[in-house]
C-alpha cells in the first residue's frame, strides 16, 4: 500500500500529468483559435497561452475553485491602471507574434476565455452562457433557448436569466482605454518624427465589465430582459459584475452542481465512464448510477478545499480503481457498476505521443507549437498535415461544440485501419531510433521491443515467435519492421487497461 501510494504521488507530480489536465481543461472551456479573431499563427500562440495558464495551475495543485475563479471572473486589467495594462498587453502582443515564449501563465485570470469574437453580440452571449453552464455545473441549457427543455426543468426564462449573468462582459475598448490609446498614439506619432525605430502601437483590446454596453436577452416574453439569476432562483441584481456573486454561489457548500460536476469528470478520466454519463449532462432524466458515491466524493472534495490531487489520489487508491480489466463469469457484460476496469482507448494526444515514444520519432507541428513539444503539450485546436489527421482519427475534436461530445471516447474502425495501413506510421517504423535495436542479437532484441512498445517483458512463447520470425524467411530488417508493426497494432498498445 505504501509503495502504491508513493507511486501515485510520483504520477500526480509528473509534469505530463499537469499537461494532460491542461489539455482536458482546454477541451472543457473550448480553447478555440478561430473564435479569437486572430490570424492562424497568432491564434495558435494565444491558444498555447490558454493551455499554459491551466498547466501552471495544475502543476502547482491550485485549488479547483481558485482555477475556476480565474476563468469565470476574469478581466484583462486585473486591477492594473489603464496605462500599466496597455504596456503589458503591448508586450504580450509583440511576444506572441515572435514566439511561444511569454508570461501569460503568470496572469491572475484567463481573460482569453471571454475573447470569443462574433458578429452577433447576442449569439456570443448565449454561447458563453451555455459553455459556462456545461463546463462548471455539468448542465446543458441549450435546449431551453427556444422552448422549455424537453428533458429537464429549465425554461426559456431560466436560460435568459443565466445568460444575463454574463451580459455585462465586453470584449473591446472601454472609454478609459480609448482615451489612453488615443493619447499614446499621439505621443508616438510625435516621437516617431525624431526616432523611426519606435514601434507603432498594436491594436489592444480588453475584457471589461460595462452595465451601459452590456445588454441582456429576453426570455419567454419578447422585449423584456430577465434579471440575472442562478439555477436555484438566486438573483444577482444591484452589482457591478454579476459574475462575482455567481462565483460565490458556484463554490458555496450547498451548491449541488459545482463539486459533483468536476468529481464526475475526474471519475470518468480514470474509468472511461462517469457516475453521471455523459459527464456534462446532469439532468432529472439522467440520474447518477451511484448517487451515494457521487455525493460522498463531492463532499470530500469540498472539505479538502477542492484539492484536485487529493481527489485523484482517493480514486486511484480505491479498490474500485485497482480491479482487473479481465472480466470474470459474473461481470463480463457490466458497463455501469464498476465491478471491473473497462478497457478504453487512449486520449488522442496520448496515442500520438505513445507512437512517437515507442518508435523514437518526433512530431513536426510546424509553426503552431513549440519546437520539440509533445502532442499533450499543444494548446491549439488547429493543426495540419499528419499530426492533425492522426489526432482526428484518434478522437480529438475541434472544440466547436459546447458539450463534451466533441471528443470521441470510443474506439472505432478508423483507428485500427490507420495503425495498420497509414503511410505516416510506416515511415516512422522505418526511420525511428527504434531501429538501433537491430544491433542486438535476436534473443535480446525481442524483449527490448516488448519493453519499448508494450512496457512489459514477453513470455516464452512470444520470445520464440519473435526470434523465429527474425531468423527465418524475410530479410532481418523487414522481419524487424513486421514485429514492430504487429506490436503497434495490438489492443494492448493502443488502449488503457
Amino acid at each position: 500500500s505504501d509503495k502504491r501510494e508513493n507511486w501515485i504521488d510520483e504520477l500526480l507530480d509528473h509534469p505530463m500529468h499537469a499537461a494532460l489536465w491542461a489539455t482536458r481543461m482546454c477541451d472543457i472551456t473550448k480553447c478555440d483559435v478561430g473564435a479569437m479573431g486572430e490570424d492562424q499563427l497568432t491564434g495558435a500562440r494565444r491558444a498555447q497561452m490558454w493551455h499554459d495558464w491551466f498547466r501552471k495551475r495544475f502543476e502547482n495543485n491550485m485549488s479547483y475553485a481558485e482555477i475556476v475563479r480565474g476563468v469565470v471572473t476574469s478581466t484583462s486589467r486585473e486591477g492594473l491602471d489603464v496605462v500599466e495594462w496597455m504596456k503589458r498587453e503591448e508586450q504580450l502582443i509583440h511576444r506572441s507574434r515572435e514566439s511561444f515564449d511569454n508570461d501569460y501563465a503568470d496572469h491572475k485570470t484567463l481573460d482569453l476565455y471571454w475573447r470569443r469574437v462574433g458578429a452577433d453580440r447576442e449569439a456570443t452571449l448565449k454561447s458563453n452562457a451555455e459553455l459556462t453552464a456545461v463546463a462548471f455545473t455539468g448542465v446543458r441549457l441549450n435546449c431551453a433557448q427556444c422552448h422549455k427543455h424537453p428533458f429537464d426543468r429549465w425554461t426559456q426564462d431560466d436560460y435568459a436569466a443565466f445568460a444575463n449573468i454574463f451580459s455585462r462582459v465586453i470584449f473591446g475598448s472601454s472609454t478609459e482605454a480609448n482615451v489612453a490609446i488615443i493619447d499614446e498614439l499621439d505621443r508616438r506619432r510625435e516621437a516617431m518624427r525624431a526616432d523611426r525605430s519606435i514601434k507603432s502601437l498594436p491594436r489592444v483590446r480588453e475584457i471589461f465589465v460595462s452595465a451601459e454596453l452590456g445588454r441582456g436577452i429576453s426570455g419567454s416574453e419578447p422585449g423584456v430582459d430577465v434579471a440575472p439569476r442562478a439555477f436555484d432562483g438566486r438573483t444577482f441584481e444591484n452589482c457591478d459584475d454579476p459574475r462575482e456573486p455567481f462565483y460565490d454561489w458556484l463554490v458555496a457548500p450547498d451548491n449541488p452542481y459545482f463539486a459533483r460536476s468536476f468529481v464526475n469528470r475526474v471519475w470518468a478520466v480514470y474509468f472511461g465512464i462517469g457516475i453521471v454519463d455523459p459527464v456534462d449532462d446532469f439532468s432529472v432524466t439522467n440520474p447518477p448510477s451511484h448517487p451515494e458515491l457521487l455525493h460522498d466524493l463531492a463532499a470530500r472534495f469540498r472539505e479538502s478545499n477542492f484539492d484536485i490531487r487529493e481527489l485523484e489520489k482517493q480514486i486511484l487508491m480505491s479498490a474500485t480503481y485497482q480491479r482487473s480489466a479481465s472480466p470474470n463469469e459474473f461481470n463480463g457484460e457490466d458497463r455501469r457498476n464498476f465491478s471491473r476496469q473497462y478497457v478504453r482507448p487512449l486520449l488522442a494526444e496520448v496515442a500520438l505521443d505513445a507512437v512517437n515514444k515507442a518508435l523514437g520519432t518526433s512530431e513536426d507541428f510546424g509553426n503552431f507549437a513549440r519546437e520539440g513539444a509533445l502532442a499533450i503539450e499543444v494548446g491549439t485546436n488547429q493543426l495540419s498535415g499528419d499530426p492533425e489527421r492522426t489526432l482526428q482519427v484518434f478522437g480529438r475534436g475541434k472544440r466547436e461544440s459546447t458539450c463534451d461530445c466533441d471528443r470521441r471516447t470510443e474506439s472505432d474502425l478508423r483507428q485500427f485501419i490507420f495503425l495498420a495501413n497509414d503511410k505516416s506510421i510506416i515511415r516512422k517504423i522505418q526511420n525511428g531510433s527504434i531501429r538501433n535495436l537491430l544491433l542486438l542479437e535476436n534473443d535480446q532484441l525481442v524483449p527490448q521491443l516488448y519493453l519499448r512498445i508494450l512496457g512489459r517483458r514477453p513470455d516464452v512463447q512470444e520470445i520464440d515467435i519473435g526470434v523465429k520470425h527474425l531468423s527465418e524467411g524475410a530479410a532481418r530488417e523487414q522481419a524487424f519492421d513486421d514485429i514492430v508493426w504487429a506490436l503497434l497494432n495490438t489492443r494492448e498498445f493502443i488502449t488503457n487497461h
